[in-house]
């Protein structure tokens, strides 16, 4: 097997056919055969994705308003391990426009008054506990 900068060219003894394949990163989305001779272009996902978490360390989380304009509260629904928690807001290019830690009340109310509007990703993080969501902006 030759990698070239992401992409890898695989030769298969078996009938003598070339198989060529450029990867990224999860499913294969095109493909080309003609005689001895077959292309595939696309995705190939790991077996195991590292940064998958347990399913003890997903946090299930209310959030609300869904659009909103002002304030995007967020209501915890299961125990944390801390008194406290990073909120973080992502546009949807992976940019973060906000980032703060809350003492953990009944409800975390984030204000989203001065983003743009559109869609976003929330992610709240309290020591081992990760909630990751979406919103749009009025």
């Amino acid at each position: 097997m030759l990698t070239l900068g992401g992409s890898k060219l695989c030769k298969s003894t078996s009938n003598d056919k070339l198989l060529i394949q450029q990867s990224i990163g999860q499913n294969i989305i095109g493909f080309a055969k003609a005689n001895n001779f077959m292309g595939k272009q696309g995705f190939i996902q790991k077996a195991k994705d590292s940064r998958t978490k347990n399913a003890h360390d997903l946090l299930r989380c209310l959030t609300y308003p869904n659009p909103c304009v002002d304030v995007l509260n967020i209501k915890v629904l299961d125990q944390l391990d801390s008194k406290s928690a990073r909120v973080i807001i992502n546009d949807y290019f992976g940019k973060t426009v906000y980032n703060s830690i809350y003492s953990i009340d009944e409800v975390i109310h984030v204000p989203v008054r001065s983003l743009a509007k559109g869609a976003y990703l929330i992610k709240l993080t309290s020591k081992n506990q990760t909630f990751v969501g979406t919103f749009i902006k009025l």
